[in-house]
């Protein structure tokens, strides 16, 4: 019974965390229409959920990429010895397959607590095969963009072809979302923009600012206009007449050519 509470309050965690995570800025869409997506730093993630109200931001993550729903990019080193032959395979700033993310949470879940004072980071195994010593059982540090696991099969003796040794370590852990949930995300956005383009369509119907209320607002405007953009200026000048339709290229037809300034930073 315990187990199952576990098992549900870790979706709902997960839940939780995933609505957050779909509210960030995850790509952009360039001039030619093409969306690109981008990661974001899983120390960085670990901490902004925390700062949005997420109860357990670590197994919050995990969870997510044990189903798949977010994909995590990092560098990585992995050893595995069976069958009597030994494999390593490393790379850098590559998809890391979720096996390795259920891996790492089932020999979370296998630590038991030991009553002494950092007894988790105690517990270690030693890996003869690979010759590997004394490693974490598991560790998963997302405040530090990292985790690794170190296993074997303790009830199989080492000479047969069965036996199994298994280490993986990844570091500067970047996460993005899953190309599904991705796909949910900008079929909400087209959601919201047709809703934006009916709200619009109403907004047509509104008689058109004259040209000398147009002119006299601009002028009105002289001090601060230049520090404004011109998305900001319309949104300005709507606001005070709303009861008039003012287009997006007469407003930029006042504003005229602007100089390039720098890009904000959006999270």
């Amino acid at each position: 019974m315990l187990q199952f509470e576990l098992v549900v309050e870790s979706k709902e965690i997960a839940e939780s965390a995933l609505a957050i995570l779909k509210e960030w800025r995850w790509g952009f869409i360039d001039p030619d229409g093409f969306r690109t997506s981008q990661s974001v730093e899983l120390q960085h993630a670990f901490n902004r959920l925390a700062f949005c109200g997420c109860d357990d931001p670590a197994k919050a993550i995990l969870a997510l990429l044990c189903d798949g729903r977010l994909i995590a990019l990092s560098d990585y080193q992995w050893l595995y010895f069976r069958n009597y032959t030994r494999f390593a395979l490393s790379g850098s700033k590559e998809e890391i397959d979720r096996t390795k993310w259920q891996k790492l949470e089932r020999y979370l879940g296998e630590i038991e607590w030991g009553g002494e004072e950092d007894d988790w980071a105690q517990q270690t195994v030693n890996l003869d095969e690979l010759e590997v010593q004394n490693e974490p059982t598991a560790e998963w540090r997302p405040d530090y963009n990292r985790c690794s696991f170190a296993a074997y099969s303790p009830d199989t003796e080492s000479y047969l072809a069965s036996y199994y040794e298994e280490w993986f370590s990844a570091t500067g852990i970047e996460i993005i979302l899953s190309s599904d949930e991705m796909a949910k995300v900008m079929e909400a956005d087209l959601e919201g923009e047709n809703e934006a383009s009916n709200t619009l369509a109403e907004v047509e119907t509104l008689p058109p600012l004259s040209e000398a209320e147009l002119q006299k607002w601009w002028a009105d405007k002289s001090k601060v206009r230049e520090s404004l953009t011109k998305e900001e200026l319309l949104t300005l000048v709507r606001a005070k007449f709303p009861d008039n339709h003012i287009s997006r290229e007469r407003v930029r037809d006042l504003a005229g050519a602007r100089k390039r300034g720098p890009k904000g930073f959006s999270g």
